[in-house]
């Protein structure tokens, strides 16, 4: 049982040193401008994320090209997922966990969910310390 509740702690503090990291380092930073994940998000990207901007852009071949179309808009939609999700720390932090104790720790997959705020707790209590 000790074992057990140690794997979560760790796991926890590393997603939460995981996620400030992601989020400060300067690394971090430039990698997200170059991939265009920085805040505010893109206005070119987001017009392109309707469907009626292609509509306008492609006319009647818009109908013809709309499986394409479709895919194009949900990767910018999941990129602009990304971007927001990479902005929030705490947001981070819960995801980094989930995916640590449901890949590395072997937990199922509802226990890691559940598990996964604990993460936020982890970010909270290292905020405090750095203050």
């Amino acid at each position: 049982m000790v074992e057990f509740l140690l794997i979560i702690v760790i796991f926890c503090l590393i997603s939460a040193v995981l996620a400030i990291q992601t989020q400060e380092s300067l690394l971090s930073l430039k990698v997200k401008k170059w991939l265009l994940l920085s805040q505010p998000y893109s206005k070119p990207l987001l017009a392109l994320s309707k469907f009626k901007a292609w509509r306008k852009l492609l006319g009647t071949a818009s109908f013809v090209l709309l499986p394409l179309i479709v895919s194009v808009i949900v990767l910018i939609r999941l990129h602009a997922f990304l971007s927001e999700l990479l902005d929030c720390v705490y947001c981070s932090s819960f995801h980094y966990t989930w995916l640590l104790l449901y890949f590395a720790a072997g937990f199922p997959l509802i226990a890691s969910v559940i598990l996964a705020p604990l993460g936020i707790l982890a970010v909270y209590f290292i905020e405090r310390l750095r203050v």
